[in-house]
């Protein structure tokens, strides 16, 4: 697939081709799903502080010392900290060592109070305290 600048993509998009399966359809290119490249990084900011509040597509839960509970991302936590990454078995590679069964971690404890837990969630997310 090809990314046609946005002069050329009006001209594109009426163009008719064939799907995987060789039936005749409309064809969609890749600059009709993809925000403007101007404000990429503001968006995926924003994506990524709006996951942050509403705990949306969460794939782990920290369970703080104290016993509450913060939902997270591995995404997030591995690609923000080295010690999450370490803790969710991914090794100096970048490579998964989950179980052998392929489980994802469900609950993991973390050896800090629930408040300084939140706030370090908050700078992983956001770059602010």
């Amino acid at each position: 697939a090809r990314i046609l600048p946005s002069s050329m993509a009006s001209e594109d998009r009426q163009h008719q081709g064939s799907d995987e399966c060789g039936e005749a359809a409309s064809v969609q290119r890749p600059c009709d799903l993809l925000p403007p490249a101007s404000t990429l990084s503001h968006d995926l900011a924003a994506s990524v502080r709006l996951l942050r509040k509403s705990a949306a597509f969460a794939d782990v839960i920290l369970v703080a010392s104290t016993g509450e509970h913060l939902p997270a991302h591995r995404l997030v936590l591995a690609a923000r900290s080295v010690h999450f990454a370490e803790q969710l078995g991914l090794n100096s590679l970048g490579e998964s060592a989950c179980s052998s069964s392929g489980e994802l971690p469900g609950r993991m404890p973390v050896d800090a109070c629930f408040g300084v837990l939140n706030a370090a969630l908050d700078y992983l997310y956001t770059e602010e305290l």
